[in-house]
Order: structure tokens, then sequence, then C-alpha cells
């Protein structure tokens, strides 16, 4: 399978530079994730797209984070591998203020999601951890995310670290490196996706696809219950 590399896209109002000229403000990319020149950039791999041709639901993947937000497109059917569409990391710069920064990823997101047209979207839940700062930064990330797939009328769903990692690994509590190698696996990838937010953003769009389904059926057929119930009552 081929790739082609994306290039970074700037923030509105930067310079895109050169590599070998790099400016203050913005960075270019190179395939992999590795940021060569800013701190505010969207860069990824877009592999070769065969949509159209049956190859089943496609689902974008949201690891939410302020500073790198991790976006994984994968098209598949239950049941069966999935096939790489493109994957991303969204960067903004700490030094920004929060309203800059979230805007930045609003507007990433929002460009992503017109040119791969996914069908649903699904974005990590965000749990508790000791890092109040961190918690809270990725939390608002994530609402970013809900809120733009809202906005372009996609499905949303919503899963924790648990069920992701069972998901493509079978235990919900495998490491970082173990969701990486089995999502170059699952993808048949020939090298691992680098950094880790965008494997754990691929690895949601997997998660999606394979359960999401079955999660959805089994929301609705609750919500029927509750109305049965509700009207005999």
């Amino acid at each position: 399978m081929r790739y082609r590399p994306r290039p970074a896209r700037p923030t509105p109002g930067c310079g895109a530079g050169r590599p070998d000229r790099p400016t203050p403000a913005c960075r270019a990319a190179r395939p992999g994730g590795q940021p060569l020149t800013s701190r505010t950039a969207v860069l990824g791999v877009v592999w070769t797209e065969r949509s159209g041709e049956g190859c089943g639901v496609r689902a974008l993947g949201v690891d939410p984070g302020l500073t790198r937000c991790g976006v994984g497109i994968v098209e598949g059917t239950p049941g069966r591998l999935c096939t790489l569409v493109a994957y991303y990391v969204v960067y903004s710069d700490p030094a920004d203020d929060l309203p800059t920064r979230l805007l930045h990823l609003d507007r990433s997101l929002a460009g992503l999601v017109a040119e791969h047209r996914p069908e649903s979207v699904a974005v990590e839940r965000v749990f508790s951890q000791h890092n109040v700062r961190t918690v809270m930064g990725t939390a608002q990330a994530g609402a970013v995310a809900v809120l733009g797939a809202a906005r372009a009328g996609l499905p949303v769903q919503m899963y924790t670290p648990s069920e992701v990692k069972a998901a493509v690994t079978g235990s919900g509590q495998a490491d970082k490196a173990q969701v990486t190698t089995m999502v170059t696996r699952l993808l048949r990838m020939p090298s691992p996706p680098r950094p880790a937010d965008a494997a754990d953003a691929l690895a949601l769009a997997i998660c999606h696809i394979w359960r999401g389904g079955t999660r959805s059926r089994l929301a609705a057929a609750a919500s029927a219950q509750r109305r049965i119930a509700g009207g005999a009552a």
C-alpha cells in the first residue's frame, strides 16, 4: 500500500516557510508525525483512498488533546480488517491563549471532516487523572471534537480507553506500545503510526467500526424499553 505525505497547514496569517528555512511561527511536517519547524500545525499521512468501492463505513477517530490531538480515519465493517485512509496530529502552541488554541483545533478538525467525509465520529471519553490541568485541556479538546461532529451532522460515539484497548488488543489493560503494535498489524501498515496520539486515534476509529453498531443498537433498544415502561406507567 502506498501513501503520500500531507504537508502541514499553518494557521491563518502565518508564513509557511521552507523546511530548510523555517519561520518562527509555523512548521512544516514530514511523514510519520515528526514536526519540523513550528508549534501550530496539522501534519499527517494520507494513504491511497478507495472510498466508494465497497470498503464499508468510514469512521473518524479523535484522541483529544490540547497540545497534540490525534485524528485517524479508517474504513471497514464489523468482523473484518479495516482499511487505513489517513492519520494526522493537530498541534497547538502552549504559549497561545486558550481561545486561540481551541479555535485552531476546531478549524483543523472541520477541515479534515470536510476533506475525508466520514460517516461517523468516535471520541475518547475523558477520565479523571492526577493532573487536573491536563485533564481539563483534554476535556476541552474533546468537547471541540464533539461539537464539530454535531455541526457537520455526524453521529458521535464516545469510548473509554479500556473499551478501545479491549477492542483492538483483547485486553482493557494493554499499554500504549501494545495498542500501537496491534493498530499497525490490523491496518497492515509497514511501520507504526507516530506519534502515539495518531495510533490512539486510529484505534478509536477501529473500535467504533467494530463495536459502534452493536452499541448503537443496544442504546436504541434500551431507549425503546424506557419509552414502553413510561407509557405503561
